[in-house]
């Protein structure tokens, strides 16, 4: 039988709380910005955003394995 505080603890460790980070820039400036320069900016951040899902998926692909050596024992 599965003790109900360690399965707590399991969940709780298991819950992905992303870190993003926030541009200080603010908004204004990106109005004066030409229109290549903001396509330049919105590449960079589309490639951010995927690298974090890629490490996330990555992660977790990882932690399923784990569990998966561990249900196999």
């Amino acid at each position: 039988m599965l003790n109900p505080q360690r399965v707590e603890g399991l969940q709780e460790s298991l819950r992905f709380r992303p870190r993003w980070h926030f541009d200080p820039v603010p908004w204004w400036f990106f109005e004066r910005l030409d229109e290549k320069v903001l396509a330049d900016l919105a590449r960079v951040q589309l490639q951010f955003q995927a690298d974090a899902l890629t490490a996330e998926l990555k992660a977790v692909q990882a932690a399923q394995k784990a569990i998966g050596a561990l249900a196999g024992r």
